[in-house]
C-alpha cells in the first residue's frame, strides 16, 4: 500500500524517513520537515513504513489528515529493518540528493537548505549534520547524546575528512547510493550506517560534516531501553567487524584507538556538564561499554539455530 502527492517537478532532495509503531512521532517529524525554509516544490518526504501495527497511512489519516498529502507512504508487510526500509524510501523517491533522517527527530527550519548548499559544493559527498538532545530531561536520552559527542569528536576530527555519520541526519547523491548498493540489509537493527560509512570511503568516496544541519533527536529512553539498545548494538558492531574483514576495509584491532582515547575524550566532553550530571553520565558512559560488549559476544559466540 502506498499513498502519495500529486507528482510535480523532480526535486532537488528526497527526504527518506524509516518507521515501525511510532504513529506519534512521525506525525512531529513531519511538522517539523513543515517548518523547513526550502520552497516546498523543491523537496518530498518518503515514509518507509516497515510494518507498523498500525500503517502510518491510516494513523495519519485518522489523527493528523493535512500530512496524509504531504509525504509520500510506502509499505513493507513484514518487517525487514531499518536498512531495507531506507533502501526502499529511496527506491521510491525521485530527488536527486537523499536525506535521511528519523521518525524520532526534528529537523531544524534550515536543515535541507543547508545540506543542499553543502551538496552544492562537495557534490560527490557523504554529508552528515550536527546531532543535539531535544528531550534533555531523560538521562538516558542525554548519555547518547554524549556517546554520540565522543563518537563524533574522535571519527569525524577533521570535518572534510569524516568517518562515521549516523542515519538520522545525513544525505547522499541518489546516483552514487545506488551505485554502492545501499545500506546492507544484512543489519537488521544496528550498525547499518557504519557499515554503509565504512564501504563508501573503501570505494574511495569522501565524507564532509554539516554543522549547520542541525537535527534533534527526541528519543525517549530509560535507563533499561538504553541498555537494550547499545546491547543491540555491540550485536551490530559484530556483524560490521564480519562485513568488513571479509571485504578488506579494516580489522577490528584498529578500532584500538578510539577505546584507548576514550577516557581522555569522554571527560573533555562531561566537563561541560555540572558535578552532579558528570557522574551519573560516567555511570551510563560504562553502562554503554558494558552493554556494548555484551551484545558483541552473544553475537559472537552465542549458539545460533
Amino acid at each position: 500500500m502506498s499513498s502519495a502527492a500529486a507528482p510535480g517537478p523532480v526535486p532537488f532532495v528526497s527526504v527518506v524517513i524509516p518507521t515501525h509503531g511510532r504513529p506519534e512521532a512521525v506525525i512531529t517529524c513531519l511538522r517539523s520537515l513543515q517548518r523547513q525554509t526550502m520552497d516546498r516544490s523543491h523537496f518530498e518526504i518518503v515514509i518507509a513504513d516497515d510494518a507498523s501495527p498500525v500503517p502510518v497511512e491510516n494513523a495519519l489519516r485518522a489523527s493528523a489528515p493535512d500530512l496524509a498529502g504531504f509525504c509520500k507512504i510506502i509499505r513493507h508487510e513484514r518487517s525487514h529493518g531499518p536498512g531495507a526500509a531506507r533502501n526502499a524510501g529511496v527506491a521510491a523517491g525521485r530527488g536527486k540528493l537523499i536525506a535521511f533522517t528519523d521518525d524520532d527527530c526534528l529537523p531544524a527550519p534550515n536543515w535541507l537548505d543547508q545540506l543542499w548548499t553543502s551538496h552544492l559544493e562537495h557534490p560527490h559527498a557523504l554529508l552528515g549534520g550536527q546531532l543535539y538532545n531535544a528531550v534533555p530531561e531523560l538521562l538516558g536520552a542525554e548519555a547518547s547524546q554524549v556517546i554520540s559527542d565522543i563518537v563524533y569528536a574522535w571519527y569525524n576530527v577533521d570535518p572534510l575528512n569524516a568517518r562515521f555519520f549516523s542515519t538520522n541526519n545525513a544525505a547522499v547523491p541518489r546516483e552514487m547510493f545506488v551505485q554502492l548498493g545501499g545500506f546492507n540489509e544484512a543489519f537488521r537493527g544496528a550498525s547499518e550506517d557504519r557499515d554503509f560509512c565504512d564501504r563508501w570511503r573503501f570505494a574511495g568516496n569522501r565524507m564532509v560534516m554539516v554543522p549547520e544541519a542541525r537535527v534533534g533527536h527526541a528519543h525517549r529512553l530509560t535507563v533499561s531501553k538504553f541498555i537494550r539498545q547499545h546491547f543491540g548494538y555491540g550485536r551490530g558492531a559484530a556483524t560490521f567487524h564480519t562485513e568488513r574483514s571479509s571485504r578488506g576495509s579494516g580489522r577490528i584491532q584498529d578500532e584500538m584507538p578510539f577505546h584507548r582515547a576514550l577516557p581522555r575524550l569522554a571527560r573533555a566532553r562531561l566537563q561541560q556538564e555540572s558535578l552532579s550530571k558528570q557522574f551519573a553520565l560516567a555511570g551510563m558512559i560504562a553502562l554503554w561499554q558494558i552493554a556494548n560488549a555484551g551484545g558483541y559476544a552473544w553475537e559472537r559466540w552465542s549458539p545460533k539455530g
